[in-house]
């Protein structure tokens, strides 16, 4: 319902507001926040700042992520190429579905290092003398076909630089 309503409006629109005058509309929007914040109980406050724990900062940042897990990068994706901004992922499949570019971590290559390091610790060595370890590798992928839709050029010397390159 709500991705129905924010497909019909402009990036400018207002979600939940009514009122036009932008700072009347925040200021209706904090304050019946902070009703429905003291109705249900979300009263907790930091001991140092006495601020809020829960404010309408942390819950848009709360809806954000929701909305990110049920509908993947892809609205994230589709929103800012339709206003002509890039976006970049940590994975191949938001590469192909549209980012402009990622690097990511060749998960094949994380299961051998995590491997190598599962059979250290079954040999006998401590996990406690073993380092944190990030991927050995790291893969650079661009996606043409959305610098394309963005005017971006991208030139042949960065398309060689890359390790796959999305047509």
């Amino acid at each position: 319902m709500l991705l129905n309503r924010l497909e019909k409006m402009d990036l400018e629109d207002l979600v939940f507001g009514v009122n036009e005058i932008r700072t009347k509309s925040v200021g209706n929007e904090e304050q019946i926040f902070a009703t429905t914040r003291k109705k249900i109980g979300l009263i907790d406050r930091y001991e140092t700042n006495k601020r809020f724990k829960k404010n309408i900062h942390s819950f848009r940042a709360f809806t954000c992520t929701q909305v990110a897990d049920v509908h993947g990068e892809e609205i994230a994706i589709r929103i800012a190429t339709e206003n002509n901004k890039p976006t970049f992922s940590c994975n191949l499949d938001g590469v192909k579905k549209g980012a402009l570019a990622g690097e990511v971590a060749n998960f094949a290559d994380i299961g051998e290092q995590s491997g190598s390091m599962a059979h250290k610790i079954l040999e006998g060595k401590d996990v406690r003398d073993m380092k944190t370890e990030g991927p050995d590798s790291v893969y650079k992928i661009i996606n043409l076909k959305t610098a394309e839709l963005l005017g971006i050029e991208i030139s042949k010397e960065l398309e060689y630089t890359v390790s796959q390159v999305v047509r």
